[in-house]
């Protein structure tokens, strides 16, 4: 994150660790940022192209938000709306349980070089080869992509709605 931070000018991409205590800066416009769901899981959501209060979610291995998840988007998003709405972008599944991260940086990186990440169905077999290339030349660049540019459409999968509780931000959770 601190990579793309520095190479894109684009608001958020805040230390994950603000997830541990709720301690995001609100972000009131468009950004990016990475979130671990605390089960272990890695995802990546921004506002880019939305149009206030909602969120998209990209997410390589699930269609819906935990509450782990629901509380951190919302500390993250400075509205005062009923509800918050999360579309689960129509994104690659991964195979396996361990690439949730790569996927999640994977995303992060096309938002922020101005792509569409459900654009793309990224090489999983070349995922790692490729982020230690970009860290060891100390820039980020897109993630190998295997599908037919033809075969590319932008698209929502599920969409979720959470009631909101109060100016807190926070939602309204069972």
């Amino acid at each position: 994150q601190n990579l793309l931070k520095k190479a894109f000018p684009v608001p958020g991409l805040q230390s994950v660790s603000c997830g541990l205590t709720m301690t995001y800066a609100v972000q009131p416009g468009e950004f990016i940022q990475i979130l671990n769901t605390g089960l272990g899981h890695w995802v990546t959501i921004s506002t880019i192209g939305t149009s206030h209060p909602t969120v998209h979610v990209y997410d390589s291995l699930y269609s819906c938000a935990g509450t782990r998840l629901k509380a951190q988007i919302a500390a993250v998003m400075a509205t005062e709306k009923p509800e918050l709405i999360l579309e689960f972008m129509d994104v690659p599944i991964q195979s396996g349980t361990y690439d949730c991260g790569l996927f999640a940086i994977a995303f992060a990186t096309a938002l922020a070089l101005g792509e569409k990440p459900e654009l793309f169905f990224f090489d999983q077999s070349k995922m790692r080869a490729h982020l230690w290339q970009c860290l060891e030349r100390g820039k980020m660049e897109t993630f190998p992509d295997v599908r037919e540019p033809s075969l590319k459409k932008s698209s929502v999968k599920t969409v979720e709605e959470v009631p909101g509780y109060c100016k807190c931000r926070m939602p309204k959770l069972p």
